[in-house]
């Protein structure tokens, strides 16, 4: 079922693989190939979503503090993706057992 569900969406899986391996690296020191900031890059100016890998890999290394100051929304985001993920797995749990 995971084959099923990561191939019916393999944009999202590949994207998020890409992140996850690049938030592993960064959190071990290893490399930094996280994606940049396009909106960065264009304009100069830092958006909302700027300093959320960082924030992500604090979290993961337990240093809320560091997560706080990297970005706030952090504590907001990462939850709410957590529950969306979830509950698109089980969605698609559902509509794979009815087949």
């Amino acid at each position: 079922m995971l084959f099923a569900y990561l191939k019916k969406h393999w944009i999202f899986s590949l994207l998020i693989g890409y992140e996850l391996i690049a938030i592993v690296l960064a959190a071990l020191n290893v490399a930094d190939i996280g994606i940049p900031c396009l909106f960065t890059l264009l304009f100069g100016v830092h958006c909302y979503g700027c300093g959320m890998t960082h924030a992500f890999i604090d979290i993961i290394q337990f240093n809320f503090h560091d997560a706080w100051e990297a970005n706030p929304l952090s504590f907001v985001v990462l939850p709410l993706l957590s529950f969306a993920i979830v509950m698109d797995i089980l969605k698609f749990r559902k509509q794979y057992n009815q087949k």
